[in-house]
């Protein structure tokens, strides 16, 4: 290998673009590894970050926006696009404004109660959507939010435009939904991400006191899983329902009331034309139908993903990619194998949980029509408005077919609705033992045939494949058993050295700045730092396995495993202004990209025997350095 010398290795790299030689790898390696390439790509007017993940989420905006202006011809678009005319606002405002008016007309909670029933299964948020998710590996109903508090979109101006809801009334209306969200935020149900529209509505609200159980008359959900023809005790299942159930009830009937007039208006004004004296944007037919793909559970989830599958994403990509999966989960096995921290005992179910776990790639191997929404709902009289409602409630019908069914292609299937297959993700389901690695992931710039093993090694089996197998192990999927139930399976010395090695991960990562005056918490990211780190390690191991089975050894061993940790670096590329990391970084449970890379090598021995570094200002001393799994 030779001495080692502190300085850095110059030699043949997939990555020689981006790399910049002038900063020593053991003093700030993510900038060695991306310096050159962040020095080429300075953000665009307009752009609030770029890089790998920036450009991956570039190209699937790309793609529905391609959709929305009718470039595959799906028929539902076709149809959608062509009924749209301003001409039909008039009478799409007189349908909004029956539902509002229903729901005013309410002169009970008992009677409201029903009101939210019916929205729901027209598949309005009211409060929550009605799906039917995986859970324990089974198609199960349940009630679900939206991810984030800027899905609510609706201004107090929007409500008075669309359905002539006065100006004082607006604002009260307004007000109930900025509680609610203040609610939800500090449930930790949704993140903190503020109301687009709004500086900072959370700030302002008061704590929130006990809620109160309301004696006598029927249970909210249970009105709503009985018009479901669902079983309520599912829906109550899940202790969060349990609460919202109390808080809800708490509310007066007005504040619940003016709390589900927002819910309709929001969703629906995105799908009518604008009235040609409005201020602000004007709705073209494209805009609907991009807002369409883009809402929380769209009726064109899995319809559309199967044109971003058939247009996209090369079909041999999939065998590689799950064979990689394999390749990683064998590394896995391993490495739990060789985990001297933990008890034999405890060693056996996390290796019963590897061995379980579902590896959903790309799209399910049996492609179910009955998943799909089909042009049946559709009326070639109807404006856009109206259809977007029929397709709201054949989405229902859709979800009620799937209850039951217990095949990994309907587990599969029914996760589409909620990240579809053109969304720019890939993530592991604590509560089904399931990693899902979406077709985003199998397309350059995170997988690309065309490049090294150590690129597509360093990206997709580190930075995604590991990393989500990963979470099954982490602060949170360490609760899980294999089938996704929520049990204690460690032994208690195993779970305290855990606890122990989490401690430090907080430490490695707390208050490190990320941009003046904006410092990582270390707690909230904690599940995402193990994963990856724990990435990073699988992932190298499944990488040197590769290599040697191809009769790869000595130095060239070493240095495509230096080519690897240049891949995984990367994959993390970024560079990013203050508008993300208040909006994105000071909120999100991943730490700043930087520190996905930095956070995680200078934890590896391996790292530095291959790039010959014993000091540098981010050297981390043999006995202090974590390595979990």
């Amino acid at each position: 290998m030779g001495p080692v010398t502190n300085q850095n290795i110059v030699e043949e790299s997939d990555f020689s673009d981006y790399i910049d030689l002038n900063t020593f790898a053991g003093d700030d390696f993510f900038r060695y590894a991306t310096g050159k390439w962040m020095a080429s790509h300075p953000l665009q007017k307009g752009q609030e970050r770029n890089g790998c993940l920036a450009e991956q989420a570039e190209l699937a905006d790309q793609f529905l926006s391609d959709v929305s202006k009718g470039l595959y011809g799906d028929a539902i678009v076709s149809r959608l696009v062509s009924g749209f005319s301003p001409a039909s606002f008039e009478a799409d405002k007189a349908l909004l404004k029956q539902k509002v008016a229903t729901i005013q007309a309410a002169d009970s909670k008992e009677a409201l109660y029903q009101v939210m029933a019916q929205l729901i299964e027209e598949g309005y948020q009211a409060p929550f959507y009605f799906a039917s998710v995986p859970f324990q590996r089974k198609v199960t109903p349940a009630l679900l939010f939206p991810f984030k508090a800027t899905d609510y979109w609706a201004e107090e101006s929007t409500l008075t435009t669309y359905a002539d809801i006065p100006a004082d009334d607006a604002k009260r209306i307004f007000k109930a939904i900025v509680d609610w969200v203040g609610v939800l935020v500090r449930k930790e149900l949704i993140t903190r991400n503020t109301l687009a529209y709004h500086h900072d509505p959370l700030e302002r609200l008061a704590p929130i006191g006990q809620s109160r159980t309301r004696a006598g008359g029927s249970s909210m959900l249970q009105v709503i899983a009985d018009k479901l023809g669902i079983d309520g005790q599912v829906l109550l299942a899940d202790e969060n329902y349990a609460w919202m159930q109390k808080e809800l009830e708490s509310y007066s009937l007005e504040k619940l009331k003016d709390l589900l007039v927002y819910l309709v208006v929001d969703r629906d004004f995105r799908f009518m034309p604008t009235p040609a004296k409005a201020g602000g944007k004007q709705y073209t037919a494209g805009d609907i139908v991009y807002n369409l793909l883009n809402i929380a559970y769209s009726p064109l989830s899995t319809r559309i993903g199967y044109i971003y599958i058939d247009q996209k994403v090369n079909p041999e990509s999939k065998p590689v990619v799950l064979k990689m999966a394999e390749e990683v989960r064998q590394a896995f096995r391993q490495r739990i194998a060789g985990r001297t921290w933990l008890s034999p005992a405890t060693k056996e179910k996390a290796t019963e949980k590897v061995d379980a776990m579902i590896l959903c790639i790309g799209w399910p191997d049996k492609r179910d029509k009955a998943w799909e929404m089909s042009e049946k709902p559709l009326d070639a009289s109807a404006s856009t408005y109206q259809n977007v409602l029929n397709l709201f409630r054949e989405r229902t019908n859709i979800f009620k077919k799937g209850i039951g069914k217990t095949s990994t292609d309907d587990l599969f299937a029914a996760n589409c609705f909620i990240c579809p297959a053109y969304t720019a993700n890939a993530f592991y389901d604590y509560d089904n033992n399931m990693m899902f690695i979406l077709p985003t992931n199998m397309v350059p710039p995170i997988y690309d045939s065309s490049r090294s093993l150590a690129y597509n090694y360093g990206q997709l089996s580190a930075g995604t494949i590991g990393h989500e197998i990963t979470h099954g192990f982490d602060s949170n999927g360490c609760q899980y058993d294999k089938n996704g139930i929520k049990t204690d399976w460690w032994t208690p010395a195993d779970k305290n050295t855990f606890l122990d090695l989490q401690e430090k991960m907080v430490k490695r990562y707390q208050g490190v700045e990320f941009w003046p005056g904006y410092y990582i918490d270390g707690k909230r990211t904690l599940a995402e730092n193990i994963a990856d780190l724990g990435g990073l390690y699988i992932g190298y191991d499944a990488f040197v396995n590769k290599l040697r089975q191809m009769g790869v050894s000595g130095q060239e061993l070493d240095r495509q495993g230096r080519e690897y940790f240049r891949g995984f670096a990367y994959g993390w590329s970024e560079v990013f202004n203050e508008g993300w990391a208040k909006d994105a970084y000071a909120t999100d449970v991943h730490s700043p990209n930087f520190m996905r890379t930095n956070g995680t090598v200078y934890m590896m021995d391996e790292f530095y025997r291959l790039f010959r570094i014993t000091s540098g200002k981010e050297y981390v001393a043999p006995q202090y350095r974590i390595e979990i799994w």
